[in-house]
């Protein structure tokens, strides 16, 4: 196989078989890739974070029952039809421990700061809407709704978002990011039952109901959170890092 050297990263050199291995296995993005998995050992090693002999074998013979290839033969075959040897597969089975192990090294207090710094990316709240092509309507409704009149049928008839209007209003549960700015500031500061706005969009002027609201629990986001600050420890590695690229500009 050819060997020229596609890039460096911190001095270690990725070559052409390499990257063509890595197109074999994991069908990505190889020289990102790569780049991924020599910063995450490196820091990995740096934070004494490694895989034991067992958890390797116990990981290769599920890779082996998960892929159909639990016979010799046939692991055999499978090894070189996909330019692999024992030792590759060893050592992508090792990596992706690695990448679980750092994931879990991320202290409690460091994934609440993050939920607490992103609640507006998991809060949830369930919301109805109506939408009317003046601020005048709107002011009416919301005067009305005021007075006692019920919300929910007032979307049914006065409200100009055929999608919504016929299941009264409608809009869906929705996390605070996915909201616009001023709608989410207004939500966030809410209660269920609370009528919001009116908010101007391009669409006209819309009153917003809070149904349920579902704060972002940390039990429900764990896993999110940790692949989160995993992409962020990666992002600032390769910010830091030295990577020299030597693929022939076209």
């Amino acid at each position: 196989m050819n060997t020229q050297t596609l890039l460096k990263v911190n001095n270690h050199a990725y070559s052409t078989e390499e990257a063509i291995r890595r197109l074999l296995y994991r069908e990505q993005d190889q020289a990102d890739s790569y780049i991924t998995e020599l910063l995450v050992r490196e820091f990995a090693d740096k934070n004494n974070i490694s895989n034991t002999d067992e958890e390797l074998k116990v990981a290769l013979e599920e890779m082996r029952y998960t892929r159909g290839l639990e016979f010799a033969e046939n692991f055999k075959n499978w090894l070189e039809q996909t330019g692999q040897t024992l030792l590759s597969i060893q050592n992508e089975l090792d990596y992706q421990l690695l990448q679980n192990k750092v994931k879990a090294s991320f202290s409690d207090e460091e994934v609440e700061q993050y939920l607490k710094e992103h609640r507006p990316e998991f809060d949830k709240a369930e919301l109805y809407g109506i939408q009317v092509s003046s601020l005048e309507a709107a002011n009416a409704l919301l005067e009305k709704i005021k007075s006692g009149e019920n919300f929910y049928l007032l979307a049914m008839e006065h409200s100009e978002d055929i999608t919504s209007k016929p299941s009264a209003g409608y809009l869906g549960t929705l996390t605070l990011a996915e909201l616009p700015s001023d709608v989410a500031e207004a939500v966030s500061k809410g209660q269920s039952g609370d009528v919001v706005g009116p908010f101007s969009s391009e669409q006209g002027y819309t009153l917003v109901k809070l149904g349920a609201i579902k704060p972002g629990a940390l039990p429900e986001s764990i896993f999110d959170l940790r692949d989160r600050l995993f992409e962020n420890l990666v992002s600032a590695l390769k910010k830091e890092a030295n990577i020299e690229s030597f693929f022939s500009a076209k």
